[in-house]
């Protein structure tokens, strides 16, 4: 299995890699499977909670950040350590790669 990580820039402008541990539980393919079903809702938004948005991108950055990375950043350093182009396009990409997809690194 290829490694996967994060680039993110710190708030003086300077670039950190973060690596996905080794080694992680396979509860955390669940999760994910979870938050992918919710994804898919908002190809399809009407109906949907007002809050929903805010809410499943707070999860998504929450389980990249905590349970992809263990703890090694914060979602708020997550989000905000990516350009705004970007951001949602990393999350899912992370959140592809405990459901089968292992394509290689995330880079941005």
């Amino acid at each position: 299995m290829t490694k996967k990580y994060i680039e993110l820039q710190n708030e003086q402008g300077e670039k950190q890699k973060f690596h996905q541990p080794a080694f992680i539980k396979g509860s955390v393919a669940r999760k994910g499977m979870r938050i992918g079903k919710k994804a898919s809702k908002l190809q399809n938004p009407e109906g949907l909670d007002d809050n929903f948005e805010d809410e499943f991108l707070d999860e998504l950055y929450n389980f990249v950040a905590n349970d992809l990375y263990d703890g090694q950043f914060t979602a708020q350093e997550f989000e905000d350590g990516l350009d705004v182009h970007e951001v949602m396009n990393v999350a899912m990409e992370q959140l592809a790669s405990v459901m089968g997809d292992d394509e290689g690194k995330t880079k941005k």
